[in-house]
């Protein structure tokens, strides 16, 4: 960081594509470098990082799918015509969506270490994906 205190504007303007490379933003590199330094240190140490792509939706605040952001609004309209038309909408409730994943991470760090416990993670596995494919039908935007 103290290297952007002496650099020029325009020396950092011309070496900042080439840093990040063919990544969209300097978020996105500096998250990679973050998870590529967690991975290099990490050692033996039972580590997970959650990257959601996407967080915008709340189950209860106000209603299910609420954002303050006018962007989401164009999503909400296309699933409520999906909807209509009979097809399955792409919004999800991100608190079962998150609450499902740190669940099988939290199973996949601390517990699954013999095979008796894989294949009870791959029936684990196969049942909520099992059971996200049908909650995902019910639980999204009705009509």
């Amino acid at each position: 960081m103290q290297v952007f205190v002496w650099l020029d504007d325009a020396i950092i303007d011309e070496i900042t594509p080439k840093l990040i490379g063919d990544r969209p933003n300097t978020y996105t590199y500096t998250k990679a470098l973050g998870e590529m330094v967690v991975q290099q240190e990490s050692g033996k140490l039972n580590i997970a990082i959650i990257r959601p792509s996407i967080v915008g939706a709340t189950w209860q605040e106000p209603f299910p799918y609420w954002n303050a952001v006018s962007h989401r609004a164009p999503a909400i309209i296309y699933d409520f015509y999906l909807r209509l038309t009979g097809r399955k909408p792409r919004l999800r409730n991100i608190h079962y969506l998150f609450n499902t994943a740190l669940f099988l991470i939290a199973w996949r760090l601390l517990i699954a270490r013999s095979q008796v416990a894989r294949n009870v993670w791959f029936f684990i596995v196969s049942f909520c994906y099992k059971f996200l494919s049908y909650f995902r039908a019910s639980s999204t935007l009705k009509v």
